[in-house]
């Protein structure tokens, strides 16, 4: 029963770190992690789990062990999510694909459902490495990944990516390998994708519109790369929200694509 607490306390513990997105391990020394700092302060009321992290043997807190923790529970979270995806009739894909910090070539799918109310819900079924964006390498991540989770593709009606050739082209894009396996799976061209195109065109013609943002660009720069302007700036934050100014102004990093 002890060790069975104690494992209680160690699931839970990651399960709140992923959560919260917030680092497992330490850059050098896991004593300091974020897990084994949570793990001792719970064990400060949890005599089991105490006497669990003094043990000089098997302790079940390797880097494996953390992972295969982890995975065990994004199965579940997957699994989860599958049940209420198979309650539908239809379905549609969601497929975007980007490079990662360490410069790894991510594919993020998200399934998306409608309930018998016409509520729409979007599921997301996890990241799937590859070396290849092409048209042919992201089908055959698609059609295993469908595969895995026993998705016929028949059920298949809608499929959203970016504007990208790779993915919507006609000829030999992702989204026509596509509907040549189901012909109902209907190709829309992302909302906020075609939005930002359009924004960005626009601009472009507006003269004083290009030259504001280019301003606010440019302020945003100055005062965030000077700690004691960064420090007067949010000292006048702190003055507009005393005296119950709403909307008081904030520093958002410029994005030049969005």
């Amino acid at each position: 029963m002890d060790n069975r607490t104690a494992l209680r306390k160690i699931f839970s513990t990651l399960r709140i770190l992923g959560r919260q997105s917030l680092a497992i391990r330490g850059a050098d020394n896991d004593e300091n992690s974020n897990f084994m700092v949570i793990l001792k302060t719970r064990a400060e009321d949890v005599s089991e789990l105490k006497s669990w992290l003094n043990r000089t043997g098997y302790t079940w807190l390797s880097h494996d062990i953390q992972n295969e923790i982890l995975e065990l529970m994004a199965n579940k979270i997957v699994s989860a999510n599958l049940e209420e995806i198979r309650k539908a009739k239809y379905y549609a894909i969601l497929i975007d694909e980007t490079s990662d910090a360490s410069r790894k070539e991510q594919v993020s799918i998200c399934l998306r459902v409608a309930s018998s109310n016409l509520v729409s819900t979007e599921y997301f079924m996890g990241f799937y490495e590859t070396a290849s964006t092409k048209a042919a390498a992201l089908f055959e991540i698609l059609k295993d990944v469908l595969a895995r989770f026993h998705l016929p593709i028949e059920k298949l009606r809608g499929q959203c990516y970016d504007g990208a050739s790779n993915v919507s082209g006609r000829i030999s894009g992702l989204q026509q390998r596509v509907q040549e396996e189901e012909s109902l799976a209907l190709y829309v061209h992302c909302n906020a994708h075609n939005l930002n195109l359009a924004v960005q065109d626009g601009i472009e013609d507006v003269l004083d519109v290009e030259n504001f943002i280019g301003v606010v660009k440019e302020l945003i720069n100055f005062v965030r790369d000077s700690p004691k302007r960064l420090a007067k700036f949010q000292k006048l934050q702190a003055i507009a929200e005393e005296t119950n100014i709403k909307d008081a102004p904030a520093l958002t990093a410029y994005c030049p694509t969005r």
